[in-house]
């Protein structure tokens, strides 16, 4: 289904934008057609014509049929299903060069892969003078993002720092790169790579519990990181998908279970890998395996109230998500937005420990001239399993009768599976 849709993507970006819309406009109205014949087969040519018609999917309103409505609907859902699990495909990128200095070669990834790269090396700017930086020299063509990076830190002995901060103390939601403390291996032979994953272990260590034998046990550090541009919602680790196959023929799992919650919003995580002790005459783990699950956001969605304070409840949904405003009231010299956002299958992500990505969903006031009033303050007032609550106080003195309230989400939560696979670490 993808590889026709990556094909449907690319026989249409041959005509102009707006033959598209004029098409998306015709067989949209086939789908309030008098025969179920005819309906069905325009929401089939809709769907093959792929992502790039969600430009110009029309929004469903009231004067629709409500089976146009519901086909539109889910036509888009569809479409932004596909275009976040795509996402987790990772990018590819062409780069040739000889003894340019390493500061180009990132600045060249960066522009191609549209994942930001921050430079934390000597020198004011982060980057030192070009003379002075290391030489690189590569040629690759259509490779993953990652293995070029890879190559590119290990000519200049540099490496990434996953728990970098910002100014304001913030993780850095970027491939941070700087000089390693120490020496250090080169990154590219122990590196595994699942499209927009990188999976590197850190270190690998042996306890045998004497009192114990309950605490022996094999314990490798397994570092990961994304592509910044991903933006996953949440990650984790089910441990019973761990298994360990070793030189000699045998095997290990987990010794433990559950699932581990990883933070995905930094610029990667590092995790334990706990694993049975192997038999004494096993030498290396020829290969270590598992998976994560991370969670993903659909395309971005826009939702716009007003005027306001509006008769009564607003409520809009697009795709797999509502967007309602309950309240909107005067405080003080200030005014009170109540929204509540409702996901038809939110997989969990609206619990109260996982709500740092909508904390980051935009909201604001919008004048008729266009001038933005950001919330001065928020606050929870209601977490769910699929309903997330939330009052912002706008920091406008005037009426608020010519604004409209604007709040973008995204319209739909993908979940994805990301093998690993580690291959020839020596047992200590």
């Amino acid at each position: 289904m993808f590889g026709q849709m990556l094909l449907a993507a690319s026989l249409i970006l041959a005509q102009p934008a707006e033959d598209l819309e004029s098409q998306v406009r015709d067989l949209a109205r086939q789908l309030g057609a008098d025969t179920i014949e005819e309906r069905e087969a325009a929401e089939k040519q809709l769907l093959e014509l792929g992502l790039p018609i969600l430009e110009h999917l029309p929004p469903p309103n009231q004067r629709m049929p409500a089976e146009m409505r519901q086909r539109i609907d889910r036509i888009r859902l569809q479409l932004q299903q596909q275009r976040a699990a795509a996402s987790v495909d990772g990018t590819k990128v062409t780069l040739s060069m000889k003894d340019r200095p390493v500061g180009e070669a990132l600045s060249a990834l960066e522009k191609q892969s549209g994942n930001k790269i921050v430079a934390r090396l000597p020198g004011a700017d982060g980057m030192g003078d070009a003379e002075d930086q290391p030489k690189i020299t590569l040629d690759v063509k259509d490779v993953p993002f990652w293995q070029a990076l890879n190559q590119v830190l290990d000519q200049a002995q540099l490496t990434i720092d996953i728990f970098a901060m910002d100014d304001n103390g913030r993780p850095l939601q970027s491939v941070v790169v700087t000089p390693p403390l120490g020496a250090q291996a080169a990154k590219t032979p122990r590196t595994s790579y699942h499209g927009a994953f990188r999976f590197e272990p850190i270190s690998i260590t042996g306890r045998r519990g004497l009192a114990d034998p309950a605490e022996s046990g094999l314990e490798v550090l397994l570092e990961t990181q994304w592509e910044p541009k991903l933006s996953p919602i949440t990650m984790s680790f089910p441990r019973d998908s761990l298994q360990a196959f070793y030189n000699d023929g045998s095997q290990t799992r987990s010794s433990r279970h559950g699932s581990e919650l990883l933070g995905a919003r930094q610029a990667g995580a590092r995790f334990p890998l706990h694993l049975e002790l192997p038999p004494h005459k096993a030498k290396r783990i020829e290969k270590l395996t598992g998976h994560l699950k991370v969670l993903l956001p659909g395309r971005m969605e826009t939702f716009r109230f007003g005027p306001l304070p509006g008769p009564g409840k607003f409520k809009e949904k697009k795709g797999e998500v509502t967007v309602m405003v309950d309240r909107v009231a005067k405080n003080a010299d200030a005014w009170e937005i109540h929204l509540r956002l409702r996901f038809d299958d939110a997989a969990g992500a609206l619990q109260s420990h996982l709500l740092d990505w909508v904390e980051d969903n935009p909201a604001w006031l919008e004048a008729p001239d266009g001038k933005k009033v950001p919330p001065g303050t928020y606050q929870p007032t209601q977490v769910g399993e699929s309903e997330y609550g939330v009052a912002y106080l706008f920091p406008l003195t005037g009426d608020i009768q010519d604004y409209s309230f604007v709040y973008s989400t995204p319209a739909a939560l993908v979940e994805k599976s990301i093998p690993f696979e580690i291959k020839n670490l020596d047992l200590p």
